[in-house]
């Protein structure tokens, strides 16, 4: 979403992914995007998340427990002291963002870093992240 107070995206294919959201709106939304090398969110190799710092935007108390539940699985499933022992914080323009604040659906963002073990673990990673993640949300909503 390139303005973040915009009624709806410009591009034609935000619109479409929009549309989707819209239409067919998922329990939870999950980003998983690697990189090689040292970010400032996380200490090389290991990996790093994103949270908002606002719970609030999930105006439904049970999202945002699950929101609470999926981000707490993040941190204690990642195997070192990643993101100097804390989230980075989303701005507010991401479509994860703005479909949290405007639909309440939580959401995975995570980046996992190939300098760790290269391409094979990073999918490593991303399977055992994700699994855990199900995991959270169907307990969760249990």
């Amino acid at each position: 979403v390139d303005e973040p107070d915009a009624e709806e995206p410009v591009p034609h294919e935000c619109k479409l992914l929009w549309n989707w959201i819209l239409n067919s709106p998922p329990a939870l939304w999950i980003n998983f995007h690697a990189y090689t090398g040292w970010q400032n969110n996380s200490e090389y190799p290991f990996h790093g998340w994103y949270e908002v710092e606002d719970r609030e935007i999930l105006s439904d108390p049970v999202q945002r427990q699950l929101y609470d539940a999926v981000c707490d699985t993040l941190r204690l499933k990642t195997d070192a002291a990643s993101s100097h022992g804390k989230a980075r914080l989303h701005r507010p323009d991401p479509l994860c963002y703005q479909m949290a604040r405007r639909f309440g659906i939580p959401h995975v963002f995570y980046e996992l870093n190939n300098g760790k073990g290269g391409k094979h673990r990073a999918t490593q990673d991303t399977l055992h992240l994700f699994e855990a993640a199900v995991q959270t949300l169907t307990a969760t909503l249990s």
